[in-house]
């Protein structure tokens, strides 16, 4: 049986006024900081609508980005996609 992953969640947000703007905090651990390609430092992460706000007025949650493509799926995919008919 597959075990799901564990979400790491990074940030809270708000919203601003009546605004289409959020407010939050993000919580940096130095252990999530990856670097691109260009050599600049950033953290990946998914921001999320919670269903309600919750007990602080937060009304949407960030977690860090943990997806990872697999590189021999992109290969796979590639070669197979010779072998169609059209």
């Amino acid at each position: 049986m597959e075990q799901k992953e564990k979400k790491t969640y990074v940030a809270n947000f708000k919203p601003i006024g009546n605004s289409a703007g959020l407010k939050g905090r993000v919580y940096i651990n130095p252990e999530h900081i990856e670097t691109d390609q260009r050599g600049k430092q950033f953290i990946p992460i998914v921001i999320w609508p919670n269903r309600e706000p919750d007990q602080y007025g937060n009304t949407h949650a960030a977690l860090l980005d943990t997806f990872k493509p697999n590189k021999d799926f992109n290969k796979e995919n590639k070669t197979s996609n010779n072998n169609l008919p059209f």
